[in-house]
């Protein structure tokens, strides 16, 4: 259980957990969705595999190599209005925690 600093850390979480809309909220509980939008060889002989967030619409974009398939990059475009501008340094934006709560929230409204 939370002691006082923990739940007032928790609040201010919570509180910026409701600024956010369903699907990022959703996103950043359980994980994205990939969806795989397309896969192509390229120059440097590995293959692109980009996929899309069937929720946010946030990309991710990996390249592997086709011979073992192991991963050679990885990189990500966030949809707009997904990231969020850390508050206090060191201080977690949101936690698990808050998000749940911001869940249930909404879902008993």
């Amino acid at each position: 259980m939370a002691n006082g600093n923990g739940k007032r850390l928790i609040t201010k979480q919570r509180e910026r957990a409701s600024e956010l809309p369903d699907h990022f909220i959703q996103c950043r509980l359980t994980g994205h969705w990939w969806v795989l939008a397309e896969a192509e060889a390229n120059k440097e002989g590995g293959v692109d595999m980009n996929y899309v967030c069937h929720r946010c619409s946030t990309t991710r974009n990996d390249t592997i190599s086709p011979r073992y398939g192991e991963l050679l990059r990885r990189g990500y475009d966030y949809a707009e209005g997904y990231r969020v501008k850390q508050s206090t340094p060191g201080e977690r934006t949101f936690s698990a925690a808050a998000l749940r709560a911001d869940t249930w929230r909404r879902s008993a409204s």
